[in-house]
């Protein structure tokens, strides 16, 4: 029996793809989409919860509405680096600079990836 290659099924568990993005992570750790393609293969159904989860809070029907830039938030060291300690932002900021990473070298997943799930 054949592995399942995900096609036709966007949230059908792809351990293949996940090894080897590990793999070609392991060979290159400067290839930080390795990390998007491993997560996006594991996921399944877990960003459908997730929606469910943000729609039921009045904060979570704001943020899809406004819709705003993730990316943009992501490289912009400063205002990551003014957020409060224990927020994933500020983690985020504290997790780059002790692994001596520049903002716009982290790719936490790719347009393609962002726009085919149930976020775009």
């Amino acid at each position: 029996m054949k592995p399942d290659t995900g096609k036709g099924n966007p949230y059908a568990l792809r351990p293949w793809q996940a090894l080897d993005a590990m793999r070609m992570g392991m060979k290159n750790p400067d290839d930080t989409k390795q990390a998007a393609r491993m997560v996006e293969a594991v996921q399944g159904r877990a960003p459908l919860r997730m929606l469910r989860r943000i729609k039921r809070t009045p904060q979570g029907r704001k943020l899809l509405a406004d819709k705003p830039d993730l990316l943009s938030a992501l490289k912009d060291a400063q205002w990551l680096s003014s957020l409060p300690e224990g927020t994933l932002g500020r983690a985020y900021y504290e997790f780059c600079k002790k692994e001596n990473l520049k903002m716009r070298s982290v790719h936490p997943g790719s347009p393609d990836w962002i726009n085919s799930k149930p976020f775009a």
